[in-house]
């Protein structure tokens, strides 16, 4: 495939190339999320966000046997296909899956416009031009928490790291739940937001996890809020430390 197509010159087809870092950073994850091998690109793209061009260098023709990571990005879109109607997509992603059980139904948040349709014969209105970049706990209905589950082929050992991207716009309290190798649940440390607004990384660093969907319905780990606040979780990784 290939992903080359902007700034100003492509404005005529995507809009304003304000939105050129929305667009990259979804491009490069989707290439990822398809299992790509080999991808076309140019400098112009690739200085959009090198940090993540060279992260999906580092990816690109990764095994579920030697990807240095598993993850999932917690995102929705209204889309059509050619011929049907408009449906709704969820998430991306890579050998880690969230799924919405009992007590963890999510709610689609951090509403992002952009200028162009992503449909295809079958166009939706332009009030459907967005994508929802994050997925956040609901605790006022019971629902504290966001359920995840890593593919069985992706084994790891020792010690992982799991990194949560989340949007810190509130006083939320919250934490991981996971399984160690004695089969009981254990819980990390809490974090706490500080409600500025900025987008952040939380690192959690587990030692000897069980990911063999110890958890309520099959799941391996869950993100738990602990309130008084729902947590707002944009972009989940799994990062292999120690090889299995």
């Amino acid at each position: 495939d290939e992903n080359e197509e902007y700034g100003p010159q492509w404005e005529w087809r995507f809009g304003s190339s304000a939105g050129d870092a929305h667009r990259y950073r979804f491009s490069l994850l989707r290439t990822l999320q398809m299992r790509m091998r080999f991808l076309w690109t140019n400098d112009v793209a690739e200085m959009i966000n090198p940090p993540m061009s060279n992260y999906v260098g580092m990816c690109l023709g990764k095994t579920v046997e030697n990807s240095p990571d598993a993850w999932t990005y917690l995102r929705e879109t209204p889309t059509t296909s050619y011929h049907s109607p408009a449906e709704v997509f969820r998430n991306f992603e890579r050998w880690l899956m969230q799924r919405d059980l009992p007590g963890g139904i999510t709610v689609a948040t951090q509403r992002t416009f952009r200028e162009f349709n992503s449909g295809g014969s079958q166009s939706i209105g332009p009030d459907q031009w967005y994508d929802d970049v994050a997925r956040r706990t609901d605790v006022s209905t019971g629902n504290p928490y966001i359920y995840f589950d890593l593919d069985d082929r992706f084994h790891v050992s020792g010690t992982v790291q799991i990194k949560v991207e989340i949007l810190d716009d509130n006083q939320a309290s919250w934490h991981l739940d996971y399984t160690n190798t004695n089969y009981d649940v254990v819980s990390t440390e809490i974090f706490t937001n500080q409600g500025d607004g900025g987008i952040k990384t939380v690192t959690f660093e587990i030692y000897h996890p069980s990911f063999l969907n110890g958890l309520d319905n099959g799941m391996d780990f869950r993100i738990a809020c602990d309130g008084p606040d729902d947590v707002t979780v944009r972009w989940v990784r799994l990062v292999r430390i120690d090889t299995p």
